[in-house]
Parts: C-alpha cells; structure tokens; sequence
C-alpha cells in the first residue's frame, strides 16, 4: 500500500475497522440523564461538564484507550467502584475514551494525564487528584472516602 492508497483509507476512516475488529467496547452505553448510582458513566466532550462539575459531586474518571491491554485488566477495578458507591449520588465513576488524543477533552487534561489507564479525581468539576497505571480498588477507595470526608 503506498502513501496516498493509506491516507485515503484513514480520510475514510476503514483504519479503525480494519485493524480494531478485535476490540470490544464496555457495553456500557452511554446517558445523558444525571448520575446513575451504581453504572459507569460513559463521558465525552458533549455530557462531560454537566455530569462532573456539579456541586458537592466526588468523581473519578478513568481516561483510558480501548486498545491499551491494562486499560482493560482496570476495567474490573471501575466496575467494582461503581458497586461499591452505587447507594451514594455524591460519587460518579466515569471512563472517557482518549485513544485520539486529539479530542478537546483530552487536551484539556493533558497536564494530568500521563501513561494509560490514568485516573483524575474531581471534587465540585475541579481536578484534586490523579492517579496513574493499575490501581487497586482500596486505593481509589481510600482516595474517594478521603474527599467525601471533606465536604
């Protein structure tokens, strides 16, 4: 394949299906209603504002690339964490697909996020804490009871 055979291809966005038949996407789907205790919210540039940056709401985002191997082994962690807040409208447990890091929500962290999977911490919609690689469950915990603890 030469190189305009290959930017035609990627203008008509085959790339994608082409190499990532494999990859499967949380079936999580996505919701445009408020927080959903229990569920992982599904974030992107259109629903992110108004579903972490309200008032007294404790948020940990996961900003991850359905490509990247331990983004996928951190999944459980996420899903684990929404159970455990799922009685608490105060925690919102959400994943941002960043794989093309030229969306405007990924620049607009890109000074807190490093390697994937890369979790943000929001108080109130404003950034206190990341976290970076696979953490554990009780870590997050540990960081959430914390902010909660705060208010």
């Amino acid at each position: 394949m030469n190189r305009t055979t290959f930017l035609i291809i990627v203008a008509a966005g085959f790339i994608p299906t082409l190499l990532f038949t494999n990859c499967v996407k949380d079936p999580v789907t996505k919701s445009d209603t408020a927080v959903s205790p229990g569920v992982v919210a599904i974030l992107d540039s259109a629903n992110f504002a108004g579903k972490v940056a309200i008032p007294g709401l404790i948020a940990m985002i996961d900003f991850f690339s359905p490509i990247c191997e331990r983004c996928k082994k951190f999944d459980d962690t996420i899903k684990v964490l929404a159970q455990r807040y799922n009685d608490t409208s105060k925690v919102l447990i959400g994943k941002v697909d960043s794989y093309n890091k030229n969306d405007s929500l990924y620049n607009s962290f890109v000074d807190w996020i490093g390697d994937f999977p890369n979790v943000l911490f929001f108080k109130g919609g404003e950034v206190v804490k990341a976290g970076h690689g696979l953490m554990r469950v009780e870590s997050c915990a540990k960081i959430i009871d914390s902010l909660l603890a705060s208010q």
